[in-house]
């Protein structure tokens, strides 16, 4: 923040004031303040005055008695301004810009425009340190006059999704701002005035440790998978083992009996007795083959997945000056999400990497599962290593390459009985990548 800071508790029922510069900070008893800026302490209020902790900026006033006239920085909680009619909506969101510097949580602010263009007014301090994008850089400008284009394009397509609900809207978003890629949890809110969106607030918080836990935790459950797989091929390779020499005894049991006369001593009932074993050696030999196929299923981890929004945020990373035309599907799928945040990602990457014009990602649904699709228009692949149909195996990577890569992808989908394969090649006429996983389309 800027200039120092001061920490105040008040000691006696009498509360304390706090001034500093166009910001009032009046604190009670065991109330503990830190306010920023050069502060100095003034002469107590009236004793008259309700105990309460209020923040006054201007018009802005936010107080803890003050019912709907309350800040909030939770993710799920909109900003709610004084509804006052007297009160401009605009001057109100002045006044929060030049108070959003004091918040520790990234707050950015933009004006909407009577014909519907997005200006940026406000970073605050706390998004300038953590994006390097500045009120100084950005103030007054559009989406593209400051951001890729790619990047633009997402960010607006999601103010529109928050001017047209005139409601909170709430995403998850992969950019690139400054050298790194960061993963974000944005809260749009509108501010209205005459039933009109004048203004955007946007709150953001930085999810890129916990999107890094996740693919840690992904990878930890990947080679749990792969050691399951194992012990599966293991036991299925016991079984059938097992069941060869039993099925062998089987015969020989039906060729002693098959004429033998008993005498008496109780040798037949033996070898229908030993029969009986084989049999249900062979049966339950059977139940595990069974249940070694089957394999466990678990759709804990499936999530309703906004396929539209995710392929515009993938393009906005992997090319975000616009090099190449890209298409892709709308609408929502029912699936495990991290398979297409690190697996459809690393498809589309080597896709944007070989195309010469025009990249495209499209999902279909096929006997209850999805099927997805990556294009491009690039040189295609060789065929004397791949062919048409054949599932991808995984490669070894080349020494010095440590990526994920398309290796990983193979093995994600692997892992949860999916397959990946190409579809469709041809000299320097492009390729076609597929892969199947669990999943439905959602019809809502």
């Amino acid at each position: 923040m800027f200039g120092r800071s001061i920490e105040a508790q008040a000691r006696s029922p009498a509360p304390m004031q706090f001034v500093a510069n166009t910001v009032r900070c009046t604190g009670s008893v065991g109330n503990w303040l830190t306010v920023f800026n050069d502060t100095r302490p003034s002469a107590p209020p009236p004793t008259n005055q309700p105990e309460s902790v209020m923040i006054a900026s201007r018009s802005l006033h936010l107080s803890a008695d003050q019912g709907p006239n309350v800040l909030s920085t939770d993710p799920a909680s909109p900003f709610e301004f004084d509804q006052d009619p007297t009160i401009d909506a605009r001057h109100q969101l002045a006044s929060f810009a030049a108070f959003s510097d004091c918040l520790a949580v990234p707050v950015f602010i933009l004006d909407v425009e009577d014909d519907g263009i997005f200006r940026f007014r406000k970073h605050n301090l706390a998004h300038e340190r953590r994006t390097g994008l500045g009120t100084s850089r950005c103030a007054g400008k559009t989406l593209h006059e400051v951001l890729p284009p790619r990047t633009a394009d997402t960010i607006q397509n999601n103010l529109r999704t928050c001017v047209d609900r005139r409601d909170t809207h709430q995403y998850e978003e992969l950019l690139v701002l400054g050298s790194e890629e960061q993963w974000w949890h944005t809260t749009l809110s509108p501010v209205l005035q005459d039933d009109r969106v004048i203004g955007i607030v946007g709150i953001a918080h930085d999810i890129t440790d916990w999107k890094t836990r996740e693919k840690a935790f992904a990878d930890a459950l990947q080679e749990l998978n792969r050691t399951h797989t194992d012990l599966e091929v293991l036991t299925s390779a016991t079984a059938h083992d097992l069941r060869g020499p039993l099925r062998q005894a089987r015969l020989i049991y039906d060729l002693i009996v098959d004429g033998f006369e008993d005498l008496g001593d109780r040798k037949l009932e033996l070898i229908e007795t030993g029969g009986q074993i084989v049999d249900r050696a062979l049966h339950q030999i059977d139940e595990v083959l069974t249940q070694t196929r089957q394999g466990p299923k678990s759709n804990s981890r499936f999530h309703q997945v906004d396929f539209g929004h995710l392929c515009s945020d993938l393009i906005a990373v992997l090319d975000p000056l616009k090099t190449l035309h890209f298409e892709h599907d709308d609408g929502m799928v029912h699936c495990e999400k991290f398979i297409l945040d690190v697996a459809l990602r690393n498809l589309v990457d080597n896709a944007v990497k070989h195309a010469k014009r025009q990249v495209g990602v499209y999902v279909r649904e096929k006997d209850g599962r999805l099927i997805f699709s990556v294009t491009d228009d690039g040189p295609g692949f060789d065929p004397s290593q791949f062919a048409i149909g054949e599932r991808l195996a995984i490669a070894p990577e080349p020494e010095g390459v440590t990526g994920f890569g398309l290796a990983g992808a193979i093995q994600i989908i692997d892992v949860r009985g999916g397959k990946i394969w190409l579809e469709k090649s041809a000299p320097e006429k492009g390729a076609t990548v597929s892969f199947v996983i669990d999943g439905t389309l959602s019809h809502q």
